[in-house]
Protein backbone atom coordinates (compact mmCIF):
# COMPACT_ATOMS: atom_id res chain seq x y z
CA UNK A 1 0.00 0.00 0.00
CA UNK A 2 1.33 3.42 -1.01
CA UNK A 3 -0.06 6.28 1.10
CA UNK A 4 -1.79 9.27 -0.41
CA UNK A 5 0.09 12.55 -0.01
CA UNK A 6 -1.31 16.07 0.03
CA UNK A 7 0.17 19.53 0.51
CA UNK A 8 -1.61 21.69 3.06
CA UNK A 9 -1.60 25.29 4.29
CA UNK A 10 -2.67 26.16 7.83
CA UNK A 11 -2.43 29.53 9.54
CA UNK A 12 -2.48 27.81 12.95
CA UNK A 13 0.22 25.27 12.14
CA UNK A 14 2.42 27.94 10.56
CA UNK A 15 1.95 30.25 13.54
CA UNK A 16 2.91 27.57 16.07
CA UNK A 17 5.95 26.71 13.96
CA UNK A 18 6.96 30.39 13.88
CA UNK A 19 6.50 30.67 17.66
CA UNK A 20 8.60 27.54 18.22
CA UNK A 21 11.46 28.83 16.08
CA UNK A 22 11.24 32.37 17.48
CA UNK A 23 11.47 30.93 21.00
CA UNK A 24 14.33 28.64 19.91
CA UNK A 25 12.30 25.87 21.50
CA UNK A 26 13.07 23.11 18.99
CA UNK A 27 14.65 19.98 20.55
CA UNK A 28 17.56 20.33 18.13
CA UNK A 29 19.39 23.66 18.25
CA UNK A 30 18.55 25.02 14.81
CA UNK A 31 19.91 28.31 13.54
CA UNK A 32 17.32 30.92 12.59
CA UNK A 33 18.48 32.29 9.24
CA UNK A 34 15.44 34.38 8.32
CA UNK A 35 14.13 35.97 11.54
CA UNK A 36 10.62 37.37 11.37
CA UNK A 37 9.56 40.49 13.26
CA UNK A 38 6.00 39.43 14.00
CA UNK A 39 5.60 38.82 17.71
CA UNK A 40 5.74 41.54 20.32
CA UNK A 41 8.90 40.89 22.40
CA UNK A 42 6.97 41.05 25.68
CA UNK A 43 4.35 38.59 24.42
CA UNK A 44 7.07 36.28 23.14
CA UNK A 45 8.83 36.43 26.49
CA UNK A 46 5.58 35.66 28.31
CA UNK A 47 5.06 32.68 26.00
CA UNK A 48 8.62 31.53 26.67
CA UNK A 49 8.06 31.75 30.43
CA UNK A 50 4.63 30.13 30.54
CA UNK A 51 5.63 27.23 28.29
CA UNK A 52 8.82 26.44 30.16
CA UNK A 53 8.61 23.16 32.06
CA UNK A 54 9.45 24.94 35.34
CA UNK A 55 6.62 27.47 35.01
CA UNK A 56 4.20 24.88 33.63
CA UNK A 57 4.70 22.56 36.61
CA UNK A 58 4.65 25.44 39.09
CA UNK A 59 1.17 26.46 37.92
CA UNK A 60 0.05 22.81 37.82
CA UNK A 61 0.91 22.05 41.47
CA UNK A 62 -1.97 23.92 43.16
CA UNK A 63 -4.44 22.60 40.58
CA UNK A 64 -3.38 19.02 41.25
CA UNK A 65 -3.59 19.67 44.99
CA UNK A 66 -7.12 21.03 44.54
CA UNK A 67 -8.53 18.55 42.02
CA UNK A 68 -6.45 15.45 42.92
CA UNK A 69 -6.78 14.62 39.23
CA UNK A 70 -3.92 15.21 36.78
CA UNK A 71 -6.14 15.24 33.67
CA UNK A 72 -8.52 17.73 35.24
CA UNK A 73 -5.62 19.90 36.45
CA UNK A 74 -4.10 19.91 32.96
CA UNK A 75 -7.45 20.80 31.40
CA UNK A 76 -7.95 23.73 33.76
CA UNK A 77 -4.41 25.04 33.31
CA UNK A 78 -4.50 24.73 29.53
CA UNK A 79 -7.97 26.25 29.19
CA UNK A 80 -7.25 29.16 31.53
CA UNK A 81 -3.62 29.98 30.71
CA UNK A 82 -2.09 28.18 27.74
CA UNK A 83 -4.94 28.32 25.21
CA UNK A 84 -5.54 32.10 25.59
CA UNK A 85 -1.81 32.74 25.35
CA UNK A 86 -1.37 30.69 22.17
CA UNK A 87 -4.54 32.12 20.63
CA UNK A 88 -3.10 35.60 21.15
CA UNK A 89 0.15 34.56 19.47
CA UNK A 90 -1.73 32.99 16.55
CA UNK A 91 -3.80 36.16 16.07
CA UNK A 92 -0.60 38.23 16.11
CA UNK A 93 0.71 36.09 13.23
CA UNK A 94 -2.41 36.45 11.07
CA UNK A 95 -1.52 39.65 9.17
CA UNK A 96 1.96 38.30 8.40
CA UNK A 97 0.41 35.01 7.26
CA UNK A 98 -1.85 36.78 4.78
CA UNK A 99 1.18 38.58 3.29
CA UNK A 100 3.21 35.41 2.74
CA UNK A 101 0.30 33.22 1.64
CA UNK A 102 0.63 33.91 -2.13
CA UNK A 103 4.30 32.87 -2.03
CA UNK A 104 3.51 29.68 -0.10
CA UNK A 105 0.71 28.85 -2.56
CA UNK A 106 3.20 29.15 -5.43
CA UNK A 107 5.65 26.96 -3.52
CA UNK A 108 3.00 24.30 -3.03
CA UNK A 109 2.14 24.46 -6.74
CA UNK A 110 5.78 23.79 -7.59
CA UNK A 111 6.07 20.94 -5.07
CA UNK A 112 2.80 19.39 -6.25
CA UNK A 113 3.97 19.37 -9.88
CA UNK A 114 7.14 17.52 -8.92
CA UNK A 115 5.22 15.12 -6.69
CA UNK A 116 2.67 14.40 -9.41
CA UNK A 117 5.50 13.15 -11.62
CA UNK A 118 7.67 11.30 -9.10
CA UNK A 119 5.73 10.94 -5.86
CA UNK A 120 4.36 7.40 -6.00
CA UNK A 121 7.68 6.07 -7.27
CA UNK A 122 9.54 7.76 -4.42
CA UNK A 123 7.13 6.36 -1.81
CA UNK A 124 7.39 2.89 -3.33
CA UNK A 125 11.19 3.04 -3.40
CA UNK A 126 11.42 4.18 0.23
CA UNK A 127 9.53 1.05 1.30
CA UNK A 128 11.52 -1.17 -1.07
CA UNK A 129 14.83 0.08 0.34
CA UNK A 130 13.83 -0.03 4.01
CA UNK A 131 12.00 -3.32 3.46
CA UNK A 132 9.34 -2.07 5.85
CA UNK A 133 5.83 -1.55 4.40
CA UNK A 134 4.06 1.75 4.82
CA UNK A 135 1.88 1.69 7.93
CA UNK A 136 -0.39 4.63 7.13
CA UNK A 137 -2.87 5.52 4.40
CA UNK A 138 -2.28 9.26 4.18
CA UNK A 139 0.55 11.80 4.59
CA UNK A 140 -0.17 15.50 4.97
CA UNK A 141 2.66 17.95 4.29
CA UNK A 142 2.08 21.34 5.92
CA UNK A 143 4.17 23.96 4.13
CA UNK A 144 5.29 26.83 6.36
CA UNK A 145 7.46 29.88 5.83
CA UNK A 146 11.28 29.54 5.74
CA UNK A 147 12.68 30.61 9.09
CA UNK A 148 15.53 28.16 9.56
CA UNK A 149 16.15 27.44 5.87
CA UNK A 150 14.83 24.22 4.35
CA UNK A 151 13.99 22.75 7.76
CA UNK A 152 11.32 20.15 8.40
CA UNK A 153 9.83 17.89 11.05
CA UNK A 154 8.04 14.57 10.73
CA UNK A 155 5.40 13.06 13.02
CA UNK A 156 5.12 9.42 11.87
CA UNK A 157 2.30 8.41 14.22
CA UNK A 158 0.16 11.24 12.82
CA UNK A 159 1.27 10.95 9.19
CA UNK A 160 2.23 14.64 9.24
CA UNK A 161 5.24 16.54 7.88
CA UNK A 162 5.98 20.21 8.58
CA UNK A 163 8.21 21.61 5.84
CA UNK A 164 9.60 25.05 5.05
CA UNK A 165 8.69 26.23 1.57
CA UNK A 166 12.10 27.59 0.58
CA UNK A 167 13.21 27.34 -3.07
CA UNK A 168 10.84 24.39 -3.58
CA UNK A 169 12.19 23.45 -7.01
CA UNK A 170 15.83 23.23 -5.89
CA UNK A 171 17.34 19.73 -5.54
CA UNK A 172 18.36 20.46 -1.92
CA UNK A 173 14.81 21.42 -1.00
CA UNK A 174 13.31 18.34 -2.66
CA UNK A 175 15.82 16.11 -0.86
CA UNK A 176 14.85 17.80 2.40
CA UNK A 177 11.16 17.18 1.75
CA UNK A 178 11.68 13.51 0.90
CA UNK A 179 13.94 13.13 3.98
CA UNK A 180 11.02 14.17 6.22
CA UNK A 181 8.56 11.97 4.33
CA UNK A 182 10.93 8.99 4.62
CA UNK A 183 10.88 9.32 8.43
CA UNK A 184 7.23 8.25 8.39
CA UNK A 185 8.30 4.89 6.96
CA UNK A 186 11.69 4.41 8.60
CA UNK A 187 11.15 5.57 12.19
CA UNK A 188 8.28 3.35 13.44
CA UNK A 189 10.20 0.03 13.06
CA UNK A 190 13.24 1.51 14.86
CA UNK A 191 11.42 3.56 17.50
CA UNK A 192 11.48 0.88 20.20
CA UNK A 193 15.19 0.26 19.65
CA UNK A 194 16.12 3.95 19.63
CA UNK A 195 14.27 4.55 22.90
CA UNK A 196 16.75 2.20 24.59
CA UNK A 197 19.82 3.90 23.04
CA UNK A 198 21.69 7.16 23.56
CA UNK A 199 21.98 10.11 21.18
CA UNK A 200 24.62 8.38 19.04
CA UNK A 201 22.12 5.84 17.71
CA UNK A 202 19.55 8.58 17.10
CA UNK A 203 22.13 10.51 15.08
CA UNK A 204 23.02 7.34 13.16
CA UNK A 205 19.35 6.88 12.38
CA UNK A 206 19.14 10.41 10.95
CA UNK A 207 22.13 9.63 8.72
CA UNK A 208 20.57 6.37 7.57
CA UNK A 209 17.29 8.11 6.79
CA UNK A 210 19.23 10.45 4.51
CA UNK A 211 20.77 7.51 2.66
CA UNK A 212 17.32 5.99 2.13
CA UNK A 213 16.04 9.38 0.96
CA UNK A 214 18.72 9.85 -1.65
CA UNK A 215 18.68 6.21 -2.80
CA UNK A 216 14.92 6.43 -3.35
CA UNK A 217 15.48 9.55 -5.46
CA UNK A 218 18.24 7.83 -7.42
CA UNK A 219 15.95 4.85 -8.07
CA UNK A 220 13.20 7.27 -9.13
CA UNK A 221 15.70 8.87 -11.54
CA UNK A 222 15.55 12.30 -9.90
CA UNK A 223 19.19 12.13 -8.77
CA UNK A 224 21.93 10.52 -10.89
CA UNK A 225 23.77 9.23 -7.81
CA UNK A 226 23.85 9.79 -4.07
CA UNK A 227 24.81 13.41 -3.42
CA UNK A 228 28.29 12.88 -1.97
CA UNK A 229 28.75 16.58 -1.23
CA UNK A 230 25.52 16.72 0.79
CA UNK A 231 26.41 13.48 2.60
CA UNK A 232 29.84 14.83 3.57
CA UNK A 233 28.13 17.99 4.80
CA UNK A 234 25.82 15.88 6.97
CA UNK A 235 28.74 14.06 8.61
CA UNK A 236 30.67 17.28 9.12
CA UNK A 237 27.87 19.67 10.13
CA UNK A 238 24.43 18.12 10.62
CA UNK A 239 25.66 15.57 13.17
CA UNK A 240 26.67 18.44 15.45
CA UNK A 241 23.14 19.88 15.23
CA UNK A 242 21.41 16.56 15.89
CA UNK A 243 23.72 15.97 18.85
CA UNK A 244 22.25 19.02 20.61
CA UNK A 245 19.01 17.13 21.24
CA UNK A 246 20.82 15.54 24.18
CA UNK A 247 23.18 16.67 26.92
CA UNK A 248 25.51 13.86 25.81
CA UNK A 249 28.31 14.86 23.44
CA UNK A 250 30.56 12.58 21.45
CA UNK A 251 33.63 12.93 19.27
CA UNK A 252 34.12 11.17 15.95
CA UNK A 253 36.12 11.24 12.74
CA UNK A 254 33.61 12.30 10.03
CA UNK A 255 35.67 10.77 7.21
CA UNK A 256 36.02 7.42 9.00
CA UNK A 257 32.38 7.36 10.06
CA UNK A 258 31.21 8.10 6.51
CA UNK A 259 33.40 5.32 5.15
CA UNK A 260 31.91 2.83 7.63
CA UNK A 261 28.36 3.95 6.81
CA UNK A 262 29.07 3.78 3.05
CA UNK A 263 30.33 0.20 3.46
CA UNK A 264 27.31 -0.71 5.54
CA UNK A 265 24.96 0.88 3.01
CA UNK A 266 26.36 -1.15 0.13
CA UNK A 267 25.91 -4.29 2.22
CA UNK A 268 22.34 -3.38 3.16
CA UNK A 269 21.39 -2.91 -0.50
CA UNK A 270 22.90 -6.30 -1.38
CA UNK A 271 21.22 -8.09 1.53
CA UNK A 272 17.59 -9.04 2.10
CA UNK A 273 17.57 -7.62 5.64
CA UNK A 274 15.08 -4.99 6.64
CA UNK A 275 16.25 -1.66 8.00
CA UNK A 276 15.86 -2.65 11.65
CA UNK A 277 18.03 -5.75 11.19
CA UNK A 278 20.65 -3.84 9.20
CA UNK A 279 20.69 -0.91 11.63
CA UNK A 280 21.66 -3.19 14.51
CA UNK A 281 24.64 -4.30 12.41
CA UNK A 282 25.57 -0.68 11.70
CA UNK A 283 25.62 0.14 15.40
CA UNK A 284 28.26 -2.54 15.98
CA UNK A 285 30.77 -0.82 13.66
CA UNK A 286 29.73 2.82 14.06
CA UNK A 287 29.21 3.33 17.79
CA UNK A 288 32.85 2.51 18.69
CA UNK A 289 33.89 5.40 16.41
CA UNK A 290 31.50 7.79 18.18
CA UNK A 291 33.24 8.16 21.53
CA UNK A 292 31.19 9.77 24.31
CA UNK A 293 33.03 12.65 25.93
CA UNK A 294 34.24 11.92 29.44
CA UNK A 295 32.36 14.04 31.96
CA UNK A 296 34.44 16.67 33.70
CA UNK A 297 34.97 16.26 37.43
CA UNK A 298 32.62 18.44 39.48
Amino acid sequence: MIPRLSFELSHEVAAIYAIEMSMEAHPVEVKVRYPIQVFDPELLEKCREELSITSFLWHLKPLIATTRDIKDALRIHCENEIVPLLNGMIRAYEAHWKRILPTLEENIKSLAEIWEKYGNTILSEIANISRHPWGIEEIKVYVVEPIVGGHGDAFPDKGIVIFEGIKPSSPESIIGLVHEIAHINTLPPLKGLLETRDIRSKVLYEIVNEYITEQAMVNAKILPTLDDFKLREIFEESVKEWMTESSIRFTYDPVLLKRKVDEWWAEHLRSSKNLLQSFIELEKVALPIMQINASKPG
